[in-house]
């Protein structure tokens, strides 16, 4: 194996970067204002933080491809690890949908805002979208991971720096600011319990950056440069995206916001007058650009853990066969069918309502990963205490306070996903908490069912990866 470092401390960093950063959670975050500030910094310190520690330390330990799945089976073995790549996978097919339903969502309102409310175009749009993407990624993705990243950087980063500027220009200027800007302001208030649920979608803006644990020992210096690495991401994905919604609540009314075609609503308001409307159609595309291309890539990805799983045995192997571009694709089939089936609710429901319902499914499951991952770190240093070459600062006990945070805020996130927010138009609230538990259940047990390794599960600290 070559000893060669590729990547560098700014590659590393924007890796992070066009990974997490995202504009679909900014009209929800916008919701609670300028308050805003206090709920990012805690998501930030009890979650984000800790999550990017716990990455850092395994991944300069095992930075063996696979990152969250190959920690959890040397923590706790193959069922373990059979339940976190199972968990992986599920929850990027349930956000399908919902990135599916913000897409064209965007562009119905954009080309015909009528036909938003018209179930039965959002189905089709969304999932004949869905089916596109699949069939491009029969062919591999080289091609969609090019258009990825440059979807990325000009679908996401532009036209987030240009809801920035607008913000801070319409403050400038002193006049039609729709939200109180003061030291009070800042802080929650008991007025906001109403919509605490929307911290969900918050906390899922800010999954994602144990993804590149993988390139740890990519860089020179690990124990150096990764974590330095993932500060300076934190502080841009946290800053970028903080200023970025609280511009949105600057520039549209809060009761005029919504949480699916926010950004369109925000273009309308920047782009006013007949010289700057010209350029709403080439924001409007770099942004729909950024979606699909983020979902072409990120179906392909996924899967490949379970064809992972598949080979290993975890699952029936009808699932390992590949066509011959190595593409997994009878479980591309499969995810296609999934999301089909899902998506049914727009029909059912208001967009924005199955829309958070399935984004809180997405935080949900997520999380129960993230779960097992912390447990999975402090078995790890208590077992191999000097694999890692970087360290969660204070030793154990510092590594059992992080670890802990973020079980604990995990939980609490988990549970407040269940419930409706006050200010969406719920017909049926317990209805609401009833599916998102069934749900949440439903998907979380299928490794209960489908694992065939059980009998031959590797037993806590019988082989090391």
């Amino acid at each position: 194996m070559s000893s060669k470092k590729v990547l560098s401390l700014f590659s590393l960093v924007m890796i992070n970067v066009v990974a997490i950063d995202n504009l679909r959670s900014l009209p929800v975050g916008a919701k609670f204002g300028f308050s805003l500030i206090s709920y990012y910094i805690l998501a930030a310190l009890l979650f984000f933080i800790p999550v990017a520690l716990i990455s850092a330390e395994c991944a300069t330990g095992w930075p063996h491809r696979g990152g969250v799945y190959i920690w959890v089976r040397q923590a706790l073995g193959n069922r373990w690890g059979f339940f976190v790549i199972w968990i992986m996978w599920i929850y990027n097919v349930v956000w399908y949908p919902s990135q599916m339903i913000y897409i064209t969502g965007m562009f119905w309102k954009f080309v015909s805002p009528s036909l938003l409310d018209h179930g039965g175009v959002m189905y089709l749009s969304t999932v004949g979208l869905f089916i596109v993407c699949t069939i491009v990624n029969r062919y591999g993705m080289r091609i969609s991971g090019m258009v990825s990243t440059y979807g990325a950087l000009f679908g996401t980063l532009l036209p987030m720096l240009i809801i920035i500027c607008a913000g801070a220009y319409q403050l400038y200027l002193g006049t039609n600011i729709n939200i109180d800007i003061s030291l009070a302001s800042a802080l929650p208030s008991r007025a906001e319990q109403s919509i605490l649920p929307f911290l969900v979608p918050i906390i899922f803006g800010l999954i994602g950056i144990e993804m590149s644990a993988v390139h740890a020992n990519d860089v020179e210096n690990p124990q150096k440069t990764y974590p330095l690495a993932i500060l300076i991401s934190t502080v841009i994905i946290v800053t970028t995206m903080l200023l970025a919604s609280v511009s949105i609540a600057i520039l549209v009314p809060k009761n005029d916001l919504n949480i699916v075609v926010g950004i369109i609503q925000v273009f309308n308001y920047i782009l006013q007058g007949d010289t700057l409307s010209y350029f709403k159609p080439i924001l409007v595309f770099l942004v729909l650009l950024s979606g699909i291309s983020n979902v072409a890539t990120w179906i392909i990805g996924p899967s490949k853990g379970m064809l992972m799983a598949a080979k290993d045995g975890s699952i029936p192997g009808w699932f390992a066969i590949t066509n011959k571009h190595d593409v997994p694709e009878r479980i591309l089939w499969m995810q296609c069918l999934i999301v089909a089936i899902l998506s049914i609710g727009v029909v059912l429901l208001p967009v924005d309502t199955i829309f958070t319902m399935l984004t809180a499914i997405t935080t949900q499951l997520a999380l129960m990963m993230y779960i097992v991952m912390f447990i999975s770190a402090i078995i790890l240093r208590s077992r191999y205490p000097d694999k890692a070459t970087y360290k969660v600062p204070g030793g154990m006990p510092g590594l059992c306070i992080i670890s802990t945070c973020g079980i604990l805020t995990s939980l609490a996130i988990i549970i407040m996903g269940f419930f409706a927010p006050g200010e969406l138009e719920v017909p049926d609230e317990f209805g609401y908490t009833l599916v998102l538990i069934i749900g949440v259940i439903l998907f979380a047990s299928v490794p209960l069912f489908v694992n065939q390794r059980e009998q031959n599960d590797i037993r806590f600290g019988d082989k090391e990866s």
